[in-house]
C-alpha cells in the first residue's frame, strides 16, 4: 500500500466541538479567497529553470510505429484527456520526425476518467539520472519537534506536469496516440528522475520555511497554537502563488492528525489506522508473491515493533530461492499471529538528543535479533523512539550466545546510528550478563576470540598497535595509537576515492610464491613495480627512477625478482601491456598469466584478501619515500628501514616473514633500537608521567643545562602555581662535552637556586639475561610508571622501602 493508497480527501479534521468546525471551515474558505489563483484548477508552470534530460553517451534513439490498441469504449475519454492536457500546454501536437517516440497505456482513474500514461522504459535506460535525495514519511515526521499540535498538507495539482522541459528534452518525450504524435512540454511521469527534478524545485522554495517538512510530493506544516498554524499556512499558500505553484483542492488537509500515513501529536506518533486495517484484513497468500507483499505492508511498521521477525519467522523460509510453495496450516497459524501483533504497535516518542538516552537489546537463535531504543521524557517515563528487528542469517543461527547477543548489540547500534553518534554518553541495555563485563571492562584487541577478533581487524590503527607492542609500552597506549591514527591527516589523503567493487574469490596459494600479484605504482613522477606473494603478503619494490616503464625495464626487474624467490606458477597482473616484456622472460610457456577484468583502481576486484590489501599499502605508505634507481649502489636507507618494517609486522595470524621462512625476522626500526639504548626507560617514564626535564647519553643538553632547567621550572611555577615537577636522568648522562650529569647533581642545582625540597628515587629494570629486547624491557616501565605514581603520592612522612 503506498501513500497514495490512504484516503486523505477530507478538507477538515472533525473538531472537537462544533465551534471550532465552523471556526476552521471559515478560516479555510477565507485562505481559498485570499489565493483563488492556486485553487483554480489550472495546472500551470512553476517558475524556475526548465529540466534537461542528460542521456548516456552513444545512447541509441527507439521510435515505435503505430500505437498500442486501445478499446472503442475508451476513445472518446482519452480524446478528452488529450484535449485537456493541451489545452493547458502540457502537451503539444507533433508534425515533424523525432528520433524517439513511445507508445502510451490508458489507466481507468475512480472518477470514471482516464490517466495517459506514457510508456518511458526504453528512454529511462538511456538517461542519466541525477540523484536528489528526499526524505521518506517515517524520516519526515520523526524530526517534527516535539509539541506540536497542528498540521496541514498540501499536494500539488499534477505536480510534475508543473515543471517546463527544455526543447531538447521534450522532443525526447514524444509519444504515439490513435489521435496522432504528441510530445511532452512539462514534466511527465514515468521518466525516470521526475521525482528527483521535481523535488529539487519544491526544496527550493519550501525548504527555507520554519516549521515545515517536505513528504515525497508534498509539503507539511506544523505549529503548537492555531492562530501560529494559521499564519504558517497563509505563508505557504504565499510562496506558492507566487512561484506559480497550483494545488489540489481535494487532497488538502486542513489542521489535520494524519501526516503521511502517520496519526501525529504533540508527544510522538503511530501508523495510520488505515495501514493497521490493511494489515488486519490482509488475505492469505497465494503465492510467493502475495506473501512478500505482505512482508512489504508490514514494514510499514517496522519501526514501531521489534517482534516482526519473532512473527514472521515460521514464513520465511517460504521466501527463500528455490523453496517450493506449500502452504500449511503451521504457515496459516503463524500468518494470523502475525496480522493480530502487527495491527497493534506502540507509538513512537520524538528524538531529543538533550534527553538520556537507552538502546535495549535483545538475540534469541530462534527469534532473531530485536532492539528498542527509548529517551526519558520530562514525566520520568521511557518512551520509545525507534525499533527494530530481523531474521538470522544460516551461519548466524551457529552462533555463541554470547556472540549472538554481542551481534545484536552490534546490529542495533549500526541501525539506531543516526540517533547515537555524537552523544556524550548513551547506555546499552542486555539480558545478557556475560557480556557486560566484555562490553565495559576489555578491549577487543585482548578477546582471544575469532569472531571478535574480525571485528577488531576493521578498526583504524590496528596494525601500528600491534608493532608499537613489539618495542613500546606505556598506560593506555591502545587509545592513544588509535587516536592518532585516526587523526592521521596523510592516511586520509591516500585513502581510496572510488567505491569498493565485488570482493573476487581465487583460489589459495599452498606454498610461498606460488602466485605473484604485480602492479605499478607511482609518486612524484617515479615509479616502481610492487610484488606481493599471495601466501605470506610478503612485499617487494623494485623503484624506478622515472615514469618509463620500458619493456627492458620490466623484463630486468622481473628476473632480478624471480632470481630471489624462483619462478611463480600464476602471474596475476593488473596492465595488459606487461604481457610483451613477460613473454620476453621465455617462462611465459611455465606460467599461467592472469589479467583480472576489473578496475585499476579497485583492490577488491583484482587481488584477494592480503594481495590486494598490502598492494594498496605500498601505494600508499611508499608515497612519501624517496626511490632509487634498481640496482643502484647507494640503496636509500628510508626504503630499507620500510620494508623490513613491513615485512616484520604481524598479520591476524602472524607475519610476512615468518610464512615465507618458518621465522619472524628482526628488525632494527627505531622502536626496537631505542629499547637496545640506556635512554629506553627514562624516555617512556618520562612520557608517562609527563616529566618536565629528562637527560640520556644519546642526546646530551648544553653545558648551560643548569640555568636552563631552573629557567624552565621557575616559569612554570610562576604560570601555574605547579610545585611538583619531575625529572628523569638516564644512567650515563652526560653534556655535549662529555661532563657527566648525576641526579645528585640535578638536586644541587635545584636545592641551590629554587630553593626546592628535592629526593632522588631510583628505578631499576628487569631483564632475562642476554641481549637487551624489547619485551624484557616492557616489566620495567610497568614498575617505572608504578613507582613514579608512588613517588607522586608519597609524603615527607612516608616510608622507605629498601
Amino acid at each position: 500500500m503506498s501513500r497514495r493508497d490512504i484516503p486523505t480527501v477530507a478538507t477538515v479534521v472533525t473538531a472537537s466541538t462544533p465551534a471550532k468546525r465552523v471556526r476552521m471551515e471559515h478560516d479555510l474558505n477565507q485562505l481559498k479567497a485570499d489565493f483563488p489563483r492556486i485553487f483554480d484548477g489550472t495546472c500551470r508552470p512553476m517558475k524556475g529553470p526548465p529540466c534537461h534530460f542528460q542521456l548516456m553517451e552513444g545512447a541509441t534513439p527507439i521510435a515505435m510505429r503505430g500505437t498500442w490498441p486501445v478499446s472503442v469504449p475508451l476513445m472518446p475519454r482519452l480524446k478528452i484527456e488529450q484535449d485537456t492536457l493541451e489545452s493547458q500546454s502540457i502537451i503539444q501536437k507533433m508534425t515533424e520526425p523525432t528520433k524517439w517516440v513511445h507508445p502510451i497505456v490508458i489507466v481507468p482513474k475512480k472518477d470514471g476518467s482516464l490517466r495517459l500514461c506514457v510508456d518511458f522504459r526504453q528512454l529511462n535506460k538511456a538517461i542519466i539520472r541525477p540523484l536528489f535525495e528526499t526524505a521518506t514519511p517515517f524520516q519526515a515526521v520523526r524530526t517534527i519537534p516535539p509539541g506540536m499540535r497542528y498540521f496541514t498538507v498540501i499536494d500539488a495539482l499534477k505536480g510534475y506536469n508543473q515543471v517546463l522541459l527544455d526543447e531538447e528534452s521534450s522532443n525526447l518525450t514524444t509519444f504515439s496516440t490513435p489521435f496522432g504524435r504528441y510530445k511532452y512540454l512539462r514534466l511527465p511521469f514515468g521518466v525516470t528522475h521526475a521525482g528527483d527534478d521535481y523535488s529539487r524545485h519544491v526544496a527550493e522554495i519550501f525548504d527555507d520555511m520554519p516549521c515545515s517538512r517536505r513528504v515525497v510530493e508534498d509539503v507539511i506544516v506544523f505549529s503548537k497554537t492555531y492562530d501560529e498554524h494559521i499564519l504558517a499556512v497563509r505563508d505557504l499558500f504565499t510562496r506558492a502563488a507566487n512561484h506559480n505553484i497550483a494545488l489540489n483542492c481535494d487532497k488538502l488537509v486542513f489542521v489535520e492528525s494524519s501526516v503521511g500515513g502517520y496519526i501525529v501529536d504533540s508527544t510522538g506518533f503511530r501508523p495510520n489506522a488505515n495501514l493497521t486495517q490493511a494489515i488486519q484484513q490482509f488475505p492469505p497468500p497465494e503465492n510467493i508473491t502475495d506473501l512478500r507483499a505482505f512482508f512489504g505492508l508490514c514494514q510499514q511498521v517496522g519501526n514501531f515493533s521489534n517482534h516482526i521477525a519473532l512473527e514472521f519467522q515460521p514464513l520465511a523460509p517460504l521466501l527463500k530461492k528455490g523453496f517450493i510453495w506449500e502452504w500449511t496450516f503451521t504457515h496459516y497459524n503463524a500468518f494470523c499471529r502475525a496480522r493480530i501483533a502487527l495491527s497493534d504497535t506502540f507509538d513512537l516518542a520524538f528524538y531529543d538528543p538533550a534527553r538520556p538516552t537507552a538502546l535495549h537489546t535483545d538475540a534469541s537463535r530462534l527469534h532473531g535479533l530485536g532492539f528498542v531504543i527509548k529517551q526519558l521524557d520530562n514525566t520520568g517515563v521511557w518512551r520509545a523512539v525507534q525499533a527494530g528487528s530481523r531474521f538470522l542469517s544460516d551461519a548466524e543461527t551457529r552462533y555463541a550466545m554470547i556472540e549472538l547477543e554481542c551481534l545484536g548489540v552490534t546490529w542495533a547500534m549500526y541501525k539506531c546510528r543516526q540517533f547515537i553518534e555524537g552523544l556524550p554518553s548513551f547506555e546499552v541495555i542486555t539480558e545478557h550478563k556475560p557480556l557486560i563485563p566484555i562490553l565495559n571492562d576489555y578491549v577487543l584487541d585482548k578477546l582471544d576470540n575469532p569472531r571478535f577478533f574480525r571485528l577488531r581487524l576493521k578498526m583504524q590503527g590496528t596494525k601500528l598497535r600491534q608493532r608499537a607492542r613489539l618495542a613500546l609500552y606505556w598506560p593506555h597506549m591502545d587509545v592513544d595509537i588509535a587516536n592518532a591514527a585516526r587523526n592521521c591527516t596523510k592516511c586520509f589523503e591516500r585513502l581510496p576515492s572510488h567505491p569498493p567493487e565485488l570482493l573476487i574469490q581465487r583460489q589459495p596459494s599452498s606454498r610461498p610464491f606460488e602466485q605473484i600479484h604485480a602492479d605499478l605504482g607511482e609518486h612524484n613522477g617515479q615509479h616502481s613495480l610492487i610484488f606481493v606473494d599471495h601466501f605470506s603478503g610478503w612485499p617487494h619494490v623494485i623503484p624506478f627512477p622515472d615514469k618509463k616503464t620500458t619493456a627492458n625495464r620490466l623484463v630486468t626487474a622481473f628476473r632480478a625478482y624471480f632470481t630471489n624467490v624462483g619462478v611463480p606458477v600464476k602471474l596475476l597482473r593488473i596492465s595488459t601491456a606487461w604481457l610483451t616484456p613477460y613473454r620476453s622472460l621465455n617462462i611465459g610457456q611455465h606460467v599461467a598469466i592472469h589479467h583480472p577484468i576489473t578496475k585499476r583502481w579497485s583492490t577488491q576486484g583484482v587481488i584477494v584478501g592480503v594481495g590486494a590489501n598490502r598492494d594498496y599499502l605500498i601505494k600508499t605508505t611508499t608515497a612519501p619515500v624517496p626511490l632509487k634507481p634498481p640496482f643502484s649502489e647507494t640503496p636509500d636507507p628510508d626504503h630499507a628501514n620500510w620494508s623490513r618494517c613491513q615485512r616484520s609486522t604481524l598479520k591476524p595470524t602472524t607475519n610476512h616473514g615468518k610464512r615465507t621462512s618458518s621465522r619472524r625476522l628482526p628488525t632494527r626500526d627505531r622502536n626496537t633500537a631505542t629499547a637496545q639504548i640506556h635512554a629506553y626507560l627514562a624516555v617512556v617514564t618520562a612520557l608517562t608521567t609527563e616529566a618536565d626535564y629528562v637527560f640520556y647519553p644519546e642526546n646530551p643538553p648544553p653545558v648551560d643545562w643548569p640555568e636552563k632547567i631552573c629557567k624552565k621550572l621557575s616559569q612554570q611555577e610562576r604560570e601555574s602555581s605547579q610545585r611538583l615537577n619531575i625529572i628523569i636522568v638516564s644512567k650515563g648522562a652526560i653534556d655535549r662535552e662529555g661532563n657527566p650529569i648525576t641526579a645528585e647533581m640535578i638536586r644541587e642545582v635545584v636545592v641551590t637556586n629554587l630553593k626546592q625540597d628535592t629526593r632522588i628515587t631510583i628505578f631499576g629494570h628487569v631483564q632475562r639475561g642476554g641481549s637487551p629486547s624489547a619485551f624484557d624491557r616492557v616489566l620495567g616501565c610497568r614498575m617505572g610508571a608504578e613507582a613514579v605514581m608512588a613517588v607522586l603520592e608519597a609524603t615527607p612522612e612516608t616510608l622507605s622501602f629498601d
